[in-house]
């Protein structure tokens, strides 16, 4: 029962569906603050904020009319709550800083743990408990994650209209970029487990139906998985590399010299960043965009969050790959 529990408890620290259980996922963290040459120069831990919601408030948006109230309770998660309740986002926000670096590595982290919890679980109870293990992952497992997927969706709607509403960005900060990545997230894991488990998913059920439809192109480029590269033309890679023609050499290298995804992107980004060629981001600036455009696959990924980032350079060379990025970025 140990694996099963393992999951559930994992199940509960993930279960992130507004702006309120996100903030929850980080309280405890340490997010690190950086200077304009991406060194160090603090850490601020998260903590949770209360501010008091007074008559005067509560006047105020309401006297400014519907949709600043549905936009001041949407943000609250409540119509009757005395407090707003945020971390300190105030701390951080205006500087660089590691915030949602550590936020995708650790959610990231807690999903590849269910999953791999999950195969010990099936493989343990597979020939004693069949009907266990279909209701748990269609019910309580990919049940939750759906539930989780649909509510972002709903939220996300109502949080568009917090900063018509809220003069202060920072006070009323919601992180809805990170709110879509952890729904994408939620929607890898799902398309994983699907297709790891097919003999215990129930498709007759709507989940499964909803599931399908929404990825009927992911389902077929993973039958497909990398026999094509059209995909390449529509990647934006202008955030990562400073030339196109430097994007076109990256191609040629993945395609003909990565034979260990972590050693070989090792080797490979912190080159370009040693010359130049890549602009400066923290090594999972890197790594997500390698795992978000398919370069790499989930245990590629998870060798990444492991390691905390790239293994460095002196660690990841070796003569044939150096010879190999000679030659293709004409050196």
């Amino acid at each position: 029962m140990q694996k099963i529990d393992n999951i559930k408890n994992n199940l509960q620290s993930i279960n992130v569906y507004d702006r309120h259980t996100l903030e929850k996922f980080m309280l405890g963290k340490n997010v690190t603050l950086f200077d304009e040459k991406q060194n160090a120069i603090g850490k601020i831990n998260i903590v949770e904020h209360l501010i008091p919601i007074d008559k005067e408030m509560k006047e105020a948006v309401k006297s400014k009319g519907f949709m600043y109230v549905l936009a001041f309770d949407s943000f609250n998660g409540s119509s009757n709550t005395e407090n707003i309740r945020i971390i300190n986002y105030f701390d951080f926000i205006e500087q660089k800083n590691n915030y949602s670096d550590i936020l995708l590595q650790d959610f990231t982290s807690v999903l590849i743990q269910i999953e791999k919890d999950l195969e010990d679980y099936i493989l343990d109870n597979s020939k004693t408990d069949i009907e266990g293990i279909k209701n748990f992952i269609n019910f309580e497992l990919l049940q939750q994650f759906h539930n989780c997927r649909e509510k972002i969706k709903e939220n996300l709607t109502y949080y568009g209209f917090a900063p018509l509403v809220f003069s202060n960005p920072v006070t009323f900060y919601v992180d809805i970029e990170n709110i879509k990545k952890i729904s994408g997230l939620f929607n890898k894991s799902m398309l994983r487990i699907v297709e790891n488990h097919k003999k215990y998913i129930d498709k007759t059920s709507t989940f499964y139906k909803t599931y399908k439809e929404e990825n009927k192109f992911i389902l077929k480029k993973e039958k497909n998985h990398k026999k094509e590269n059209k995909h390449e033309n529509n990647i934006v890679w202008k955030d990562i590399f400073k030339e196109k023609s430097t994007y076109k050499q990256f191609l040629k290298y993945a395609k003909n010299h990565i034979v260990n995804g972590f050693i070989d992107y090792s080797f490979l980004f912190q080159k370009m960043k040693q010359l130049e060629l890549v602009f400066n981001h923290k090594h999972f600036k890197y790594i997500d965009w390698l795992n978000e455009n398919n370069f790499i696959t989930e245990k590629d990924y998870e060798e990444f969050v492991k390691n905390a980032g790239f293994r460095s350079l002196s660690k990841a060379y070796s003569e044939q790959r150096e010879n190999n990025f000679s030659n293709i970025f004409n050196l």
